[in-house]
């Protein structure tokens, strides 16, 4: 049923906190919250985000290989790779530096908003700058947006 609607337009709106261990589901007019294993941070001036379960809300196939401590992330074409112990990310074969080193936290990956938007293909912006962006960051709730449709 819910990829039905998904398919036919309909666009859910994710709301994450900082500190907050759950996030928000915004659905024509309602809401639904979902616990989450780790909270969103603030560290050194950069929001970091849970990116599996970002991925998961944007439709992504992941793939957790032990070995080589990496993380793949798939959809239409797009491959994101992550080395857990490295610095950069690579975005369909292209190494990109990261603003911040990987953080594990509860054995999640947490990265910067900007690198995950950048990794999946997506704006960002700030609330306050009046432009409508995939992902928000609103500084005033400590809140970020990602608009999946």
């Amino acid at each position: 049923m819910e990829n039905k609607k998904e398919q036919e337009g309909e666009e859910k709106t994710y709301k994450f906190y900082i500190g907050k261990s759950y996030y928000e589901i915004l659905n024509m007019g309602e809401s639904k919250k979902v616990k989450v294993d780790v909270a969103p941070i603030i560290e050194n001036n950069r929001t970091l985000l849970p990116m599996r379960l970002i991925a998961e809300i944007l439709g992504l196939d992941v793939k957790w290989d032990e070995d080589k401590r990496l993380a793949s992330f798939t959809k239409e074409g797009r491959l994101v790779k992550v080395q857990i112990d490295s610095s950069e990310i690579e975005i369909n074969g292209v190494r990109e530096n990261l603003y911040s080193k990987v953080k594990i936290e509860n054995d999640r990956i947490l990265m910067p908003l900007t690198n995950i938007s950048k990794a999946f293909g997506l704006t960002n912006g700030n609330t306050d700058d009046g432009i409508d962006q995939n992902i928000e960051w609103n500084p005033s709730e400590r809140s970020v947006t990602i608009k999946n449709n």
